[in-house]
């Protein structure tokens, strides 16, 4: 977890509000930086895939959702898009088709 946190600050992500919650489901590990972006660890594929089908789900009731997904872990922001080009992984964007 801590890995994807470092790599993540260094793609330019902002957390200075690190907070290693474990509470997304599915998960093996989970953690905040701020209110607003959720770094996700997963044991495997099936679970991370099971993940990104439910955020797509719930945040396309509420506003769309953002995510940057790599091979074990999941990064939800805003900031998803402009962090691929240093940290690889597939977009997925639940406002567009």
């Amino acid at each position: 977890m801590v890995a994807l946190r470092d790599a993540y600050v260094a793609a330019g992500g902002e957390c200075d509000d690190w907070a290693q919650t474990n509470v997304v489901k599915l998960a093996a590990e989970s953690g905040t930086c701020g209110d607003d972006m959720v770094l996700s660890t997963f044991a495997n594929e099936s679970d991370r895939d099971s993940t990104v089908s439910t955020l797509k789900e719930l945040m396309e009731l509420i506003g769309g959702v953002k995510l940057l997904v790599g091979p074990n872990w999941i990064i939800n922001s805003d900031e998803a898009p402009r962090l691929q080009p240093k940290l690889g992984g597939t977009i997925v964007d639940s406002t567009k088709d």
